[in-house]
């Protein structure tokens, strides 16, 4: 601790507890806290030991830019002069980002993610206007404002069957300090190859910590061989993208049709070529491997396909115990699964499972998942009491399955937890950090003490639990089906002793409420919130 003289002006101003109180009153935000916090050592100490409390507001950021014609006549269709070209204003938009700005606490953009739909009416321009075009739809976007700053991701959207190439002119002239994440729909590289003249060299460059790009489908594509025309521009875009740090691109497809594997494999071609990671989701893979096949897909025999190599993300709606213990065996193959989903539409999984599992020779597939940081469960046949022993059981055998590497768990109608089961999830994930907990419920108030770790609990409901004395971050709702008066005011107890036990609360008024102390890891706390709470 600093002695009295060794104080800076600031520290001395904020060691009187009423200045202090009134210079956080004019700081609207956590964010702006944290910010002070940050400042030294001692202001963090001060503040620390402070109680604080701002209010929520939590938005989608979504932004619908139309482009047409000011008079709505297209006399002359494939030439508009850009002074017959207006751009449609998204007044809500506009409301949102206006009540954000001037609002007194926290803001949430949801996913902390920025969505810009563009509906192009304008299938031509003039050659000699385009660039003014392109510049001023690019002020249409505000990807700057004030509100916008601390934007992770940019998801690009809209019409773009017929006029998608304009985005990637586009990016050439946009700028956003803080974005790391850009969303791209593969339609943009299905027009002809003409429409991609003029096509800069480096048309990420104003997005400096840009290191993953998305590329997604959200509909069937009847031919990929207009996107495989175009390799030249797919190089281009992939060579661009090279030149950041740590580049990786995914790839996200909605269908399973053979026709997308040799868009993969030019994605992957040019990915190895320019030293770019490539992830892909593997639910859209597995069934079509699985399809063509007489017998169990086996990846370790697909020599012109590393699915295993490349699949970071999983998730299959289980019926029966035989696709799960096809999975499994499978599986095993995904040395770089990073995120792995499993809806279970039955019940038994331990029992129906073993008849396999004692048959053949087998071992968890899972302990080759040395990246595999999150999971997720979803029990929805476990809706009765009478099913709770056997729910235990099934959870614990899940548990034995996964290896040590997990940091992140989520569970979705995961009910009556017990401190016995707790303690053998822990046992074999005992590095988990983060617990989501959708539509559950707890047996033994004290068991997520069985947690040695943990971190960060996440809840769509409020329960009457212990917390660890691990715990850093708490977010729950009161999402309650019935709320009567009695569970309102269970509620509301609840509320009064989390805030005797942390010192900094959010609020809204939708019951929604976060808890932690310290406010320097405000920028942490804060994506792991927008992430999984919003």
């Amino acid at each position: 601790m600093k002695e009295r003289g060794d104080l800076s002006m600031i520290e001395e101003l904020v060691t009187v507890s009423i200045i202090r109180r009134k210079i956080l009153e004019y700081l609207p935000s956590f964010y702006d806290i944290s910010s002070l916090a940050k400042a030294s050592r001692y202001i963090d100490y001060l503040i620390y030991n402070d109680n604080i409390t701002r209010d929520i507001l939590e938005y989608p950021d979504k932004q619908n830019i139309v482009i047409t014609n000011k008079d709505g006549v297209f006399e002359n269709k494939s030439r508009q002069k850009l002074r017959n070209i207006t751009f449609v204003e998204d007044d809500k938009f506009y409301g949102r980002i206006d009540s954000a700005r001037h609002f007194y606490g926290e803001t949430f953009i949801k996913k902390n993610l920025i969505t810009i739909n563009i509906q192009n009416e304008i299938q031509k321009c003039r050659r000699k206007d385009r660039i003014l075009f392109i510049k001023k739809l690019v002020e249409e976007m505000r990807l700057n404002c004030h509100v916008r700053k601390n934007s992770s991701t940019l998801n690009l959207t809209g019409n773009f069957f017929s006029n998608g190439y304009i985005l990637f002119h586009t990016l050439y002239y946009m700028k956003h300090g803080n974005v790391t994440s850009i969303q791209i729909p593969i339609h943009c590289f299905m027009a002809k190859f003409r429409k991609y003249n003029g096509l800069k060299s480096n048309i990420f460059k104003g997005f400096p910590k840009l290191n993953k790009l998305i590329f997604y489908n959200n509909s069937n594509i009847n031919d990929y061989q207009d996107i495989l025309k175009n390799k030249n521009i797919i190089k281009g875009v992939l060579r661009s993208f090279s030149r950041k740090k740590n580049p990786t691109l995914v790839i996200q497809c909605k269908e399973n049709s053979c026709r997308i594997l040799d868009y993969i494999l030019t994605i992957l071609h040019f990915g190895n070529k320019y030293n770019i990671k490539i992830k892909c989701d593997g639910q859209f893979l597995f069934p079509l491997f699985r399809r063509n096949s007489n017998e169990n897909c086996s990846f370790l025999r697909c020599v012109h396909f590393p699915m295993g190599e490349i699949t970071h993300y999983f998730y299959y709606e289980l019926t029966n115990a035989t696709e799960f213990f096809d999975i499994m065996l499978n599986l095993k193959c995904y040395r770089n699964l990073e995120e792995l989903e499993l809806k279970f539409m039955y019940s038994n999984i331990k029992e129906s499972i073993g008849q396999f599992c004692e048959s053949k020779s087998f071992n968890s597939p899972f302990v080759h998942c040395k990246n595999l940081k999150k999971i997720k469960f979803d029990f929805s046949e476990y809706h009765n009491e009478d099913n709770f022993d056997t729910f235990s059981k099934d959870l614990e055998y899940l548990a034995s399955l996964m290896p040590t590497t997990i940091e992140k768990i989520e569970l979705t109608n995961a009910n009556n937890l017990s401190t016995e089961t707790i303690q053998v999830m822990d046992k074999y994930m005992p590095n988990i950090k983060l617990l989501i907990m959708n539509n559950g419920s707890y047996k033994d108030c004290d068991c997520l003490s069985g947690f040695q770790n943990l971190q960060a609990i996440i809840s769509n409901k409020n329960h009457a639990i212990i917390l660890p004395r691990s715990l850093k971050l708490l977010a729950i709702k009161n999402d309650n089906s019935q709320k009567d008066l009695n569970s309102t005011h269970i509620h509301e107890e609840l509320v009064k002793i989390f805030s005797e036990i942390f010192k900094k609360c959010l609020h809204s008024s939708k019951e929604q409420f976060i808890f932690f102390d310290d406010i320097k890891y405000w920028d942490k706390y804060k994506c792991v919130i927008q992430r999984y709470f919003y």
